[in-house]
């Protein structure tokens, strides 16, 4: 899977900047919202979170047409839209499951056999000179051919863990979920945080790919620095959210309480 990352890496050189960029810019100051205030504004949040999963699971479930994506990003994005604490508690009980996948998986995760890693061709220059990129249009066909086949490998993978270790993952995922009807707050604050900081991420990886460097690389060479700040910054985003909420609620419940006296 490394490699397959450091393909992605050196390939993204000849993107076109714009969709590197722009989305990279678009998902850090995302992220920075979801992260720090997506359980104060949960309706948007949760919209935004299940039109991403519904993008997500028609990547993976369905032949990967127009409709397919639109329509599902369509219905689940609706579902959030109305119930979005719902939605959420889902969206974190969905994150649960794909970790867990994710880690049980790792050991599957090597390229199987006969299959290439896509590529285009890369410009031949002299060191110092800017290198030519790709147009928009090509650089997001490529960008697309390469999260196909990033996604097919983890598909594979995951065809090939134990029956009782999904098992495991989907109880994990139930038990976050019930979790969820028990301490909704802190388990709302807990998905949003994650969420966010899992867009920052993304977003600084486009950016970092723009500016030529490896930081997927560096993330795999430095994973134990990585799994801390990760941890800390969403400790951190959870304990923020739930101090704005608390304070948010006092001050309606102040509100009541003038207007019931009146």
């Amino acid at each position: 899977m490394l490699e397959a990352f450091q393909n992605l890496e050196k390939n993204a050189l000849t993107f076109a900047p714009e969709v590197l960029v722009v989305p990279g810019v678009l998902c850090v100051l995302l992220g920075i919202c979801f992260w720090l205030g997506g359980m104060r504004w949960s309706r948007p949040t949760a919209t935004i979170l299940g039109t991403l999963a519904g993008l997500f699971w028609a990547f993976f479930l369905t032949d990967r047409q127009v409709a397919a994506f639109v329509s599902m990003a369509v219905v689940v994005g609706a579902f959030a839209l109305f119930f979005n604490r719902a939605a959420l508690v889902v969206a974190g009980a969905a994150t649960t499951l794909i970790i867990s996948l994710f880690i049980f998986a790792a050991p599957y995760l090597g390229k199987p056999k006969n299959i290439q890693y896509p590529s285009q061709k890369l410009s031949t220059v002299a060191e110092g000179d800017s290198q030519d990129n790709m147009p928009i249009a090509e650089s997001l066909e490529a960008a697309k051919t390469h999260l196909v086949f990033l996604g097919d490998l983890l598909g594979r993978a995951i065809n090939l863990v134990p029956f009782e270790k999904l098992l495991i993952s989907a109880a994990i995922a139930v038990i976050f979920a019930t979790a969820g009807y028990f301490m909704p707050q802190l388990i709302l604050a807990i998905t949003c945080s994650a969420w966010g900081v899992s867009i920052i991420f993304l977003g600084m990886i486009l950016l970092l790919f723009f500016k030529g460097a490896r930081p997927i690389t560096q993330i795999y060479a430095n994973a134990g620095v990585f799994g801390i700040v990760t941890l800390a910054m969403i400790v951190f985003g959870s304990a923020v959210q739930l101090l704005l909420c608390s304070a948010r609620d006092k001050k309606l419940a102040a509100r009541k309480q003038a207007y019931g006296e009146r």
